[in-house]
Parts: structure tokens; sequence; C-alpha cells
């Protein structure tokens, strides 16, 4: 997106939010403790809680019987401390006497399998009229009593949504969407080719998501569960809405597989994320910091560049992973000034103190069981109390000039499709997506995340790796981005279906991308794990790599209109084209045939950067090791600078003078980074 200003995260709150997760309703019989909560919350350098979350049993102990006065006591204390609230709808947890009472709650995991039990949470059908009355009710109940409380500023709708039930109420749900989608069994037939095996349906009662054999079957199943997660959010969000007009959110997951988040996105007025990278700072951690980055990217993607907010991280351990590595001390700051980078205007944890019992009371919080005497606490309020010094950043956007068009209906149709692997875990489109993501940020450049029906008209440079469903809407926008002096990088396993799973007649790469690169990929050898294909560049891109390994997925491609600018050199196929370019009106179109391995990748957006002058944060790749991330809001640049690894380093900076923000020193050239150290500079010497 362009640089500009935008607006403050929520207009009713200034500066970054830096919060927690909250249950006071945990510790309603130890009120000494909740009196302490509010004694250090700013010491802590905070001042928001997310509260709520999880407290429908708590608010409503039996049915129609309802206990608000300790939320209200909570609330009326933190409008006096000045202590934002984000609250929350608690559908993600029902209580014990709702699935009791009405078993038709609770969901069903396998198809003609049985109810589940109350147990966890996320365990509700969306599709329950009776759920949804529940939830409509207490989620009204909370917008009249609290929805012009001062200190509520924020609702958070539900938690984490996700997951699937098969109930037959689901199922009568996805096939009224199926014919509101196709109109017609003829036309459904004909988009999942149900003449082969022979199994064309004469009756909407015989489409059911169990036959696996129709991959555009399976598609259409996905997309229905984001259709009716959507519905099941709506309605929260309009019975919040009765009483109160604040902004809403829903914390998302990253890159999350269950739900396609760009049909979420849209009805949400700040976008928010979950965030638990493991980072610990023993190692180089630079695959893992762009693979943060690039959940963040997507978030500030799905705002359409605005500023969000990190809902969730841990500000120490994570109990759901094998091991219970420590972070190092500084990670921590790293971690948080990394979504910072990204553009997130507030950053807050799960939790705030950590519970005495359940499945998370190993997990990080700010609020140990001994107190708060410890290590992980310094660390989260020094961090706190550094973030009024980085104010000038607040409501900046990143300028980005490269797109990464990756999207969930890419995804799902080749995770459903029956091949190129048989595993849809193995099929690697998210390794993909995260290696041409950390090709392009570890070379300094900003990436925003597009969707494969979004705008392609702000970015100089479009990377597209399998991108497996292309229709012609899709091909003409390509066509037209690279004729208007676009430079395009797609790969392997592009274009070859449509959005039914249908694949493109006439040869691949389809809809119009084989007359854009010039090649035609006549087939693919599916390596299995651990082999390899030499590759050798041709000297007609200089700095591209001269040698580099392919793996798992390796097609044979012609050049038919195309330049070649690397070759295999091993199987049979050696001498036969992996690279090539295309002038096609004032841009380019490259084409890359192999997955390669990541320093070839690198090297290949190096080359093609510096061949087309694609604008970058700094002029060159950085050392190994330094991350940089920029924002700007037209008037000013703010550069983060991070070093991954455990030891010092020499980052280089873009020319100018730059200002440390937090503790005023001024540098040229380059920064040096003690261990997984990082910096906010300032350089606000634009010229327009």
């Amino acid at each position: 997106m362009p640089a500009q200003s935008y607006p403050a995260l929520l207009n009713n709150h200034q500066g970054f939010l830096h919060g927690a997760d909250y249950n006071p309703d945990q510790w309603l019989q130890h009120p000494h403790i909740i009196e302490e909560d509010f004694q250090i919350i700013s010491r802590a350098g905070m001042n928001s809680w997310s509260l709520g979350i999880f407290s429908w049993a708590a608010l409503e102990p039996e049915p129609g019987v309802y206990r608000f006065d300790w939320m209200q006591d909570i609330l009326d204390r933190c409008a006096q401390a000045n202590i934002a609230i984000i609250l929350a709808t608690p559908s993600g947890s029902k209580p014990a006497w709702l699935s009791q009472a009405h078993p038709e709650v609770c969901r069903v995991l396998q198809w003609q399998g049985p109810r589940e039990p109350h147990r966890g949470r996320h365990n509700h059908c969306p599709s329950s009229e009776v759920y949804r009355r529940e939830v409509s009710r207490i989620n009204g109940e909370l917008s009249r009593r609290f929805g012009a409380h001062p200190a509520v500023k924020l609702w958070h709708l539900s938690n984490e949504y996700g997951g699937e039930c098969r109930c037959e109420t689901c199922l009568q749900g996805f096939r009224r969407w199926l014919q509101e989608r196709y109109g017609s069994l003829d036309a459904l037939n004909d988009a999942y080719w149900n003449g082969f095996w022979g199994h064309p349906y004469n009756d909407w009662e015989q489409v059911h998501p169990f036959e696996v054999i129709h991959d555009g079957l399976q598609l259409d199943w996905r997309r229905f569960v984001t259709d009716i997660t959507v519905d099941f959010m709506l309605m929260e969000k309009a019975a919040v809405r009765q009483h109160s007009d604040l902004p809403v959110t829903t914390n998302m997951m990253g890159h999350y597989p269950g739900l396609d988040y760009w049909r979420l996105a849209p009805h949400l007025d700040v976008i928010s994320n979950d965030a638990y990278p493991s980072f610990d700072g023993r190692s180089d951690e630079s695959t893992s910091l762009t693979q943060a980055i690039c959940d963040a990217n997507l978030m500030r993607s799905l705002g359409g560049g605005k500023p969000w907010l990190l809902m969730e991280s841990t500000p120490s351990q994570l109990n759901w992973t094998e091991n219970f590595v420590m972070k190092r001390p500084g990670v921590h700051r790293r971690e948080m000034y990394l979504q910072i980078g990204a553009g997130a205007d507030g950053t807050c944890y799960f939790q705030w103190r950590k519970g005495r019992g359940g499945s998370e009371k190993y997990h990080g919080a700010i609020i140990d069981h001994a107190g708060t005497h410890t290590r992980v606490m310094r660390e989260v309020a020094e961090y706190g109390h550094t973030l009024p010094q980085l104010e000038a950043v607040l409501g900046s956007g990143v300028n980005a000039r490269v797109g990464l068009i990756e999207d969930w209906q890419m995804r799902w149709g080749l995770e459903c499709a029956h091949g190129p692997r048989k595993n849809p875990k193995h099929k690697g489109y998210m390794d993909e997506i995260h290696a041409w993501h950390h090709a392009a940020v570890s070379r300094g450049l900003s990436v925003d995340i597009v969707p494969s029906n979004g705008d392609l008209s702000n970015y100089d440079l479009l990377l597209m790796p399998m991108g497996y469903q292309v229709d012609e809407k899709l091909g003409q926008a390509l066509e037209r981005f690279v004729g208007n002096g676009g430079i395009l990088i797609t790969s392997y396993l592009s274009a070859h279906c449509d959005p039914h799973n249908r694949c493109h007649l006439g040869g691949w790469p389809g809809s119009g991308l084989r007359q854009l690169c010039g090649v035609w990929a006549e087939e693919m050898d599916g390596l299995p794990d651990g082999e390899v294909v030499q590759v050798t560049s041709e000297t007609h891109l200089p700095g591209l790599a001269a040698t580099g390994r392919a793996r798992t997925y390796c097609e044979r491609i012609h050049a038919e209109d195309a330049e070649v600018l690397a070759r295999y050199r091993s199987e049979f196929y050696a001498g036969e084209p992996v690279l090539c370019r295309r002038a096609a009106g004032k841009g380019y179109a490259y084409y890359l045939a192999a997955r390669m391995d990541q320093a070839f990748l690198d090297s290949l957006i190096d080359a093609v950067v510096e061949a087309h002058q694609v604008p970058s944060i700094l002029p060159q790749r950085p050392p190994p090791g330094i991350i940089v991330q920029e924002r700007d809001n037209g008037q000013q640049r703010f550069l983060f600078v991070h070093n991954a690894t455990p030891t010092a380093r020499e980052a280089p900076l873009p020319p100018g003078t730059w200002t440390d923000l937090t503790h005023g020193s001024t540098y040229r050239d380059s920064l040096s980074l003690s261990g997984v150290d990082s910096r906010v500079l300032i350089w606000q010497n634009i010229s327009s």
C-alpha cells in the first residue's frame, strides 16, 4: 500500500495498546488478588485488558440467572484507572448447563457420528438455532449493560473462530448453500465433473461432503465452513450492535488453514491476530522471524493497510509445544518490535496472570504463580515503558511495493486435489509461500499479502508461487499488470485449475499465463523427499546464483516465447529450461519451473530487484541475520532493525541520518546491534 497516515487504532484511545487477557472471574474468591492486579498494571507499563472471553458460566451460572456485578465492579475500577477494556462475547466456551439442556448445540466431529459431550472449548454447532439464540441473548445483555461503559473501547467477538460441525443441520445448510451457488444440479454436476466414475447427482439429498472423489465438492465444503462462520460472527455483531456502536474485532490466527480470513475481514472494524512464534534467541532465527512477519503482513493486508492489533502473544513460554524453551533476555522486545514494524499499533498477551489449574497453568504470563519479582515481568515492564517513546510511529503505514499473491482458495484447491502429492500436508503450499516471502523480506523489501481477487495496481513486483487456481479474471489482471510495467514471478503448479478445481485445457499454465510467460509445462516430476536435481544458470541475469538444487516438484517446460535463464543439469531432462523470462508490454514475466533451494531463490529475488530497480528499504541485501522493516506516514520514515542471531551484528542503514527513538543516538551508514537486539529509528527528511 502507498505510504500514508491512518487514524488511531481506536478513536477513543490514545497511544499504543499494551495489554493482556484478564480473567478475574477465576479469582472472585480471592479479592486480594484482584486488588493486586490493579496495583501492578501500571508498573508493568500496560494500559489494557481483554475481559470476559470465557466468562459465560460466571456471568450466567444458571439459565436466566445473571451475575454481572463482578464485571461491573471491574469495569468501574478500570474506568477510574484509565485502563482500556476490550470486552469479549463469551461464545467460545458455553456453560455446561446449556449443553446439558440442549445437546444439539454441541458439534458432531465425524460424518454420521455422535454429538460431542460438553468438553473443551469451541465445541458449538454454528448452525444450531438454539445456540444462536442463546449467544445473541447473552451478547445483547452485555451490550445493554456495558456497551456505553467508559472503560469499554472495543468488542472482541468470540475467540479464535475455527473448526467445523458435521451434523445433519450443517449438512442441510450446506445443500442450501450449494443450491444458491449453482442454481441447478446440472450446473453443479458440470462444476464437479461428476461424470467421473459415473457420479452425477439428480437429487440434492444425494450430495454429501464425505464423497472424497470430487475435489470440487471438498473445496466447496471448506468454503461453506467459512461462510457459516461469517454468518455466525455477523449474528454476534448484530447482538452487540443493539446497544453499542463501538468497533468490533475477532482474534485471527495467522495463516490458520480452516477459515478464509479474506471473507471475515470486511466485517471487522479492527483486524487482530494471535501470534505465538517459538523464538528463544539461541540460534539464527531469521527464517522464524520472516515467517512471523508473514503472518503480521497478512493482518495488515486484511485491513487494507491500516494498523492492526496483536491480541495475543506470550511474554515467555508456550505450554502447547513439544519443548518448553524460555525466551532468552531481549527476545521479547524483538518479537514485539517485529509486530509493530509490520503495522501493529497494539501488542497484547495471553495471559495476565497464570491460572492455578487447567491446561494452561504452565503457559507464559506476566504474573507468575510466585508473583511479579521475575525476569519476565521486568522485561514486559521495560518494553511497556518504552512504548511512549515510539508514539510517532502510531498510525503510519507500510509502503509495500511488492505483493505476494496468496490466499485460501489456492491453498485449499491444491490440498483438495488428488495429486501431485497424496498427503495435503506434504504439498507444501505454505512452505513455498514462506520461502518466497523470506527471500523478499530478508532482501529488505516490504511485502503485502494479496488475495487472488485483489488490486494489483499498487505494486512494482508480484510474486505468485504455486498459484494453483487462476480464473480468467486473474489471468487478465496479471496480463494488465505486466503490460503496464510490472514484474511478475510465478512458478510451477500455477494456473492448473479454475475455481471449481477443474483443469484448464490447452496446456499449463492456463488462463493466459502460457502466453504471458511464454512457456508450456508439459509434465511434472514429483521427487521423493531427499532427492534433488541440479540446476545451472545462464549468464543473462546478473546476480542469479550459478547453481542450485531443485526438489519435490520439477516441471518439464518448453520455452515457446521466452528467454531461458537457468536449466536442469541432471536427470533425463538435463539441458531443459527451469527458469524463463518473457518481456510483455512494459514489463516482464518470470516462470520458475521447480521448487528451488533457499539460496537460489534469494539470489533470484536479488537479481530481479537489481535488474528492474524495484524499490527496497536497503540498496543491497543485508548481511545474514539482519532483518529490516519500515513504516512510513508520508512525512516520516521509521526503520525497524532486528538481529535474528545471538551474536553481535553490524546492520547497514539506508542513506541519511537516523535517530534512535528510545535513546536519541544518531547513526549514518550502519548500526551495531548486540545479540537478539532490535532498534527503532526515525528519518524525517523525506524529499517530496
